[in-house]
């Protein structure tokens, strides 16, 4: 078990950390409100190369990450995006921050939205890029909609809505 998730508490409620990980195949993808997973990790959080894409959208305080070793301070209302190949640390996080974190891999994409190439194509998830936006109110309401709803298929029979998320994601 990776040194900062925080054991205890794991152990205590009985969680099973392949739900909130990457595993070690390919086709990956999770999503969850970050509120629910801050009781699980110990921060600050160490520096990890992230083998997935991850994007993390703040609906409520901030957070202080570094991404190959440039700090990006990120608050409500924004919307953070790491490529694969970053090397990424959590140093600071407010007790209020609410939102949700995703993680998938470009397999996830191309097997059930049938596109290969679409992320690689977007700038903000090049390695050099600092990829985070500001986003309007209508484009809080609007993302927060979509997470909401991807995290309530990803939580309800995920097996199956596999084909509906992918989809959604490629178009997002």
């Amino acid at each position: 078990m990776q040194k900062h998730f925080n054991k205890e508490y794991i152990a205590d409620n009985n969680i099973n950390l392949n739900l909130f990980t990457p595993k070690e195949s390919t086709c990956y993808f999770v999503i969850r409100a970050i509120e629910d997973g801050l009781k699980m990790i110990n921060f600050p959080k160490d520096s990890v190369k992230i083998t997935y894409t991850k994007f993390c959208f703040l609906t409520q305080g901030y957070s202080v990450v570094n991404e190959n070793l440039i700090e990006i301070n990120q608050c409500a209302p924004q919307i953070r995006f790491s490529p694969p190949g970053k090397i990424v640390s959590v140093t600071k996080i407010s007790d209020d921050v609410e939102g949700f974190y995703c993680l998938f891999d470009h397999e996830f994409i191309s097997r059930y939205a049938g596109e290969i190439n679409l992320l690689k194509s977007l700038s903000f998830f090049e390695l050099d890029a600092i990829p985070v936006l500001t986003l309007s109110i209508e484009q809080i309401t609007f993302f927060k909609t979509l997470l909401q709803r991807i995290n309530y298929l990803y939580n309800n029979d995920y097996e199956q809505n596999k084909a509906i998320i992918a989809p959604i994601l490629y178009h997002f």
